[in-house]
């Protein structure tokens, strides 16, 4: 079992798609994410003009038995399929399979229905209330087993207790979750939440533990879990606990009389930390590392970011194509990065000459949290090529620099596919870039190990969100 949370502010502002999700069906790119400080975290993804039948599935979220809910605002229009969600999702265009929830503007009811093989049925209706039109709502799809339930309600009310419309079918079994596309009318996607197994999907990730007069034993072992904030009151007795914990923005510990015993051992990622005591003074001990690398499952997407930085400038941060690096101990290490773009960016980069280009690595993790590494950086060159072609364009950015290292660790080294020895120095290739290890570091490659000298990158970035990579560790 899983559960999964996003409101999209690990995003970056004007991707379409949105990093780990994938246009479905005959779409492909009407999905983009957009500020508004009015969302939750600060974004949306809005979409508009999507072709007839087209969605946007969470990569990685494929189950049988499955349940989504989504906050959606939908804007003034005549479409009448509008804001909606699915679940076991699969085919192509013309050829989609889907169990999908959406509004019916015009004749004000919640539609619940499937496509198999491209063609639609209606499984069933419920009348909704006129209030919900142009205003925002919640709307939840659940298939467990033969069993799909849906329901929807305003943003201001409380969930109800009963599904709107319950049906028996047994067409779809397992597949893609996600949104579903609105030919014309802007709507806006602010939080989505996906649960599998049985599950419930949830907004309400908080932990909440209290005791009046015994004090509550908790032992935390949660990975990349999805809480928001974890807090543990006693108000006699101090409570013990044991907290394993990857990512979780906000803890607290307290107790009013005796003091909370606490053993944290945690994987960055919290925001706040806080334990206290009224009368006797805590006992705590505390373990952080900051190689957050466990926290990345199947469900992580990984990503790259280009961000040109500049005292005095606001940090610029590009789409880019494809990047090329080599980082060394001893001598200058280099960036060659694409840009697929020229004129809408020539003025913002011209004003970053003089500046630092980093490149950073990260993921966003199964629980919706972004995590990066800066991988590399040096100074930005003025020489900046600018190619242009019938049907694309780009900008080419590059930068030397002799870098001052890091203090050395010891890294083991994964996803290696070849390996070579010249003069009695090791030099190995890997299929994916490991974010942790620098130039200096020792690599650890099964029974041996090295002092690393060069490391070699090349990257190929698919704007949809799908990558070619290798890196190349050179004793």
């Amino acid at each position: 079992m899983a559960k999964f949370l996003t409101n999209f502010s690990g995003q970056t502002l004007g991707v379409d798609p949105p990093v780990g999700w994938t246009g479905r069906g005959s779409d492909t790119t009407s999905w983009t994410v957009t500020a508004d400080a009015g969302a939750s975290g600060g974004k949306k993804v809005v979409t508009a003009g999507v072709p007839a039948r087209g969605i946007l599935s969470w990569d990685g979220k494929d189950s049988a038995d499955t349940e989504i809910l989504s906050l959606i605002e939908v804007g003034a229009g005549t479409d009448k399929p509008i804001g909606g969600v699915f679940v076991r999702g699969g085919g192509g265009a013309g050829t989609e399979d889907a169990y999908l929830a959406s509004l019916n503007r015009t004749s004000e009811f919640l539609d619940l229905g499937k496509y198999v093989a491209g063609s639609y049925t209606s499984l069933g209706t419920f009348t909704i209330p006129p209030t919900l039109i142009n205003n925002p709502y919640y709307l939840r799809l659940r298939a467990n087993g033969t069993a799909v339930k849906a329901k929807i309600w305003a943003a201001t009310d409380s969930e109800p207790g009963a599904w709107g419309v319950e049906v028996t079918d047994s067409d779809l079994t397992t597949g893609w979750v996600g949104l579903v596309g609105t030919p014309s009318t802007p709507t806006d996607y602010d939080v989505v939440a996906v649960a599998t197994a049985g599950e419930t999907a949830s907004f309400d990730n908080d932990v909440t533990i209290t005791a009046a007069t015994e004090a509550p034993t908790v032992d935390f072992n949660l990975d990349a879990p999805i809480v928001q904030d974890i807090t543990i009151n006693a108000t006699t007795e101090a409570p013990t606990v044991d907290f394993n914990i990857f990512l979780a923005p906000k803890i607290t510990v307290s107790a009013t009389t005796e003091a909370p015993n606490v053993d944290l051992n945690l994987i960055v990622g919290q925001r706040l930390i806080s334990i206290g005591a009224t009368t006797d003074a805590p006992v705590v001990s505390m373990s952080m590392f900051n190689d957050w690398g466990g926290a990345v499952d199947e469900f992580a997407t990984e990503f790259y970011t280009l961000t040109l930085t500049k005292d005095g400038e606001d940090d610029l941060v590009l789409p880019m194509k494809s990047f090329q690096a080599r980082m060394s101990k001893d001598n200058a290490s280099y960036v060659s990065c694409v840009v697929p773009a020229v004129d809408q960016f020539a003025v913002d980069i011209a004003a970053m000459v003089g500046g630092v280009m980093e490149i950073r690595q990260g993921y966003i993790l199964s629980n919706g949290f972004t995590q990066s590494e800066i991988i590399i950086s040096v100074a930005l060159n003025e020489d900046i090529r600018t190619d242009k072609g019938v049907n694309s364009e780009s900008t080419t950015l590059s930068g030397l620099e002799i870098l001052t290292q890091p203090p050395s660790k010891t890294v083991t080294l994964s996803d290696i596919n070849y390996r070579s020895t010249n003069k009695g120095k090791r030099r190995v290739r890997a299929a994916k870039v490991n974010l942790f290890l620098r130039a200096g570091d020792t690599a650890v490659d099964g029974s041996n190990e090295f002092v690393v000298d060069t490391l070699s990158y090349i990257v190929s970035v698919n704007q949809g969100g799908g990558m070619r990579q290798s890196m190349e560790v050179a004793e």
